[in-house]
């Protein structure tokens, strides 16, 4: 009885690894080109992915977290709040922002 206890355990827990809920999408800029590799993730965790080439993405949904951040160099990064597992199509902006930095050079005489 308990191999059998055992083992139905085991199939439903497996059961409910592969049926994780997502969250999908599309990432895209201007004229709704798609936006290859941009990068999504749940904000203050480790769990994120990349879009692929036609900018589509897939992340497991987290309860835990609810920000999930969208980025791209070049592009201004997005906070979405996300409660539950659905499809979500977003459109980045270009970030015309002039960041100033000092450029230094070292020379060896």
């Amino acid at each position: 009885m308990q191999k059998i206890m055992l083992v139905l355990t085991v199939l439903i827990s497996s059961f409910q690894t592969f049926s994780q809920e997502k969250v999908t999408g599309k990432i895209f800029y201007e004229n709704n080109k798609p936006l290859q590799g941009a990068t999504i993730y749940w904000k203050n965790s480790e769990i994120g992915t990349t879009t692929d080439a036609n900018g589509n993405f897939s992340i497991p949904f987290s309860s835990e977290h609810s920000e999930l951040v969208i980025s791209y160099v070049g592009f201004k990064t997005v906070e979405l709040t996300v409660t539950s597992p659905k499809a979500i199509t977003q459109q980045l902006e270009y970030d015309n922002t002039v960041h100033e930095g000092t450029v230094t050079k070292l020379c060896k005489s």
